[in-house]
């Protein structure tokens, strides 16, 4: 095949696809390099699927990706609240996809799934659709945010 992979697609589908494309060499083990931070009551904060991108990718590149979103994940937050606050339903579903899937590439599978939720629900037109379910999503980001950055500066 070709490896495009068409979404949703799951981590076994997308090793599979990069499988193919990629030599071996690419796929080394990061343990000592990046080490798993894995917390029985954070998931978000699960960086594994972080540094297996990393190790396929070299660290400069996934440094630009953790850069990239720490910059635009606080942009999207505030898009989120200013489409619930005009009715903008086309907004919050059109940013709340991006951030999902900016995080869902960075293994951030709790936001993943809230944003997700809160797209669905932009979708559905839902006018009981909330800032606090942004604050809350805001909460787990901002704690994600800090991590991320802490974690890149290593």
């Amino acid at each position: 095949p070709d490896g495009v992979l068409a979404k949703p697609y799951d981590m076994e589908e997308l090793s599979g696809a990069m499988g193919h494309l990629l030599p071996e060499r690419c796929f080394v083990e990061t343990e000592a390099a990046f080490p798993d931070t894995t917390s029985a009551r954070d998931t978000d904060t699960d960086l594994s699927i972080l540094n297996q991108h990393i190790s396929q990718l070299g660290p400069e590149r996934g440094q630009r990706i953790i850069e990239a979103f720490c910059e635009t994940a606080p942009i999207r937050l505030q898009s989120l609240r200013d489409g619930i606050a005009d009715e903008d339903w086309q907004q919050v579903s059109s940013t709340a996809h991006a951030l999902a899937g900016a995080s869902g590439v960075l293994g951030l599978n709790e936001i993943s799934r809230s944003a997700k939720e809160i797209e669905a629900r932009a979708n559905e037109g839902d006018v009981l659709l909330s800032t606090s379910e942004v604050t809350r999503l805001e909460s787990r980001l901002l704690h994600v945010r800090k991590r991320l950055l802490e974690w890149s500066d290593n």
